[in-house]
């Protein structure tokens, strides 16, 4: 039997996403099809193990258009948790995260500047449709 997470967000899924552990590689092609990736800014809802709420980065991420898929970079990602959580929560400094949702440009454009409870923004969340792994090598 399959089992099926409950939906984060209350719109559609909608992007695949690959969390780059990888600080030598910046996937100027898309890692599935071979496409060009090029940068666009994405509202990411980072869920972190040990914390009871989300997060919302706004990142600007690698993106194949054709596969959908947002190619998010760990390097760039885990100074700001350090930043948010240092002093407030030093012990989740080091957990497990992912990306869980996206948020539309223009929602965070508003929100970044006048923050809203998160059970006001989890109508307009989109979750992510298929987390992604894959392995690179040095040759």
């Amino acid at each position: 039997m399959v089992k099926t997470r409950r939906p984060f967000g209350g719109k559609a899924a909608k992007y695949r996403c690959f969390l780059n552990p990888y600080t030598w590689t910046r996937c100027s092609k898309c890692p599935r099809c071979s496409k060009l990736t090029y940068p666009r800014k994405f509202p990411l809802v980072i869920g972190i193990v040990g914390t009871t709420a989300p997060i919302i980065l706004g990142l600007t991420c690698k993106y194949c258009s054709k596969c959908e898929l947002i190619i998010a970079h760990k390097d760039v990602i885990e100074p700001y948790l350090v930043e948010v959580f240092g002093q407030s929560q030093p012990e989740v400094i080091g957990n497990d995260y992912f990306v869980a949702a996206t948020l539309e440009l223009a929602l965070w454009n508003v929100i970044k500047d006048d923050p809203r409870p998160l059970p006001e923004l989890l109508p307009e969340m989109a979750d992510i449709k298929e987390h992604l792994f894959f392995e690179c090598r040095l040759v």
